[in-house]
């Protein structure tokens, strides 16, 4: 059985505790209630718990002090608790933070009527996105899909919604009243359709983002075009052919054969 030097006691008791003996095989002070006797190759010698059989005891002397083993095991519970959190802490439950769906659900998370363009704005200037960039309709067919809120678009007032909670597909949407005489639509003839006039600044948005739906390459036609635009992007099939039709006319899109090319 070794015993505990002067230095080891003092540095025991700096910490209030006391040991007399230590273990013949780790050579650290036997802090515990039991020793077992007997080990070792001589079977003469002195060991704790730890070296005998595998389990820290000390614990029954000092509940409040956990053993090197403990902690461990109660850091990775705590690491795996901070994940679920985090999980759970997602935007709206889905969306993550730091991307533009996640930005335009934390403007909406509190269920109040907000004004659309601005916050599409601010998110286009964060990420530099397309000036055609909406959000909307990924936003409405997540909600949908997964049951955790609707989308209340009110386009006479510009402003969007969120309500949480699982509601029906064809939850009513706000629309605009029809208008007065004085402000009747003005139109103009697309391919034989009247199409209804948009203000410059949002035909020149559209007109952009149909030329970079363009540059990634794909087969475009004028009606994969249009459908793409109006579920990706909310944007009017009206308003897509339009587009669609001034870039023809200028010259900055070509069609042959059906199909679209920028150029």
């Amino acid at each position: 059985m070794a015993l505990t030097t002067e230095e080891e006691r003092k540095r025991l008791r700096e910490k209030g505790l006391y040991a007399s003996e230590k273990c013949d095989n780790c050579l650290k002070p036997i802090m515990e209630p039991v020793r077992y006797i007997g080990r070792g190759a001589s079977k003469k010698e002195t060991w704790c718990s730890s070296c005998a059989t595998g389990t820290d005891m000390a614990h029954v002397l000092n509940p409040e002090e956990k053993t090197e083993t403990e902690e461990s095991v109660m850091a990775t519970k705590e690491k795996k608790s901070a994940e679920k959190k985090e999980k759970k802490e997602k935007i709206l439950g889905v969306f993550r933070e730091g991307t533009p769906m996640g930005d335009l659900a934390s403007a909406l998370e509190d269920e109040k009527p907000h004004k659309l363009e601005p916050i599409l704005i601010g998110i286009r200037k964060t990420y530099k996105l397309a000036d055609g960039w909406r959000g909307i309709g990924p936003l409405k067919s997540t909600g949908e899909k997964k049951g955790l809120y609707g989308v209340i678009l009110d386009k006479e007032k510009g402003t969007i919604q969120i309500k949480l909670g699982k509601v029906s597909k064809k939850a009513p949407v706000a629309k605009a009243p029809a208008e007065t005489s004085a402000k009747k639509k003005a139109a103009s003839k697309v391919n034989g359709k009247e199409q209804e006039e948009v203000t410059s600044k949002q035909q020149v948005a559209v007109e952009r983002l149909v030329r970079g739906t363009l540059k990634n390459g794909k087969d475009w036609t004028r009606n994969k075009l249009i459908e793409y635009l109006q579920k990706e992007h909310e944007i009017e099939p009206k308003r897509a052919q339009h587009a669609l039709a001034e870039e023809i006319r200028k010259g900055g899109i070509s069609e042959e054969g059906g199909t679209l090319s920028l150029t």
